[in-house]
């Protein structure tokens, strides 16, 4: 009898925990989403979020056949440009412009310019590259 009285308050205490885990499980859950919403909320309409591996808005510009223009469209002079014909002067107007974006626009802007027939010069591309890979670098620190 006492054994049976034992399995059964063994029973009720199971029974109990597994039904706070479920409950704690279902809060953190609706938490992490409410989390999730709130961090898209705050966000500009053009800004990534950070929260998956490919960023849905980065996805879209790529795919889109119209160019977005970074403030640059003064860039287009240079449409069909040998990127080995750049003077210095030209290269620091592609390196002002490259300096100025985020870290997270700059695959854009490339992207942006090759849409519109303008190959930036050597120098910059490379530096920008070297930037964008950093970026990813650190982004992939922060995730793991």
């Amino acid at each position: 009898m006492l054994i049976l009285l034992g399995l059964l308050l063994l029973g009720g205490v199971i029974a109990a925990i597994i039904s706070l885990v479920q409950k704690d499980s279902k809060s953190t859950a609706s938490s992490e989403q409410l989390d999730e919403n709130a961090l898209h909320a705050n966000l500009a309409e053009d800004e990534c979020c950070g929260a998956h591996e490919i960023c849905d808005k980065d996805l879209e510009k790529l795919l889109s056949d119209k160019p977005i223009y970074f403030d640059d469209e003064e860039l287009d002079r240079f449409r069909g440009v040998n990127p080995l014909a750049y003077n210095e002067e030209e290269i620091e107007e592609f390196r002002d412009i490259l300096l100025t974006l985020k870290d997270s626009e700059i695959q854009s802007w490339f992207i942006s310019l090759d849409k519109r027939g303008v190959i930036p010069p050597s120098i910059v591309r490379e530096e920008g590259v070297v930037i964008v890979r950093e970026y990813y670098d650190n982004r992939n620190k922060l995730t793991v």
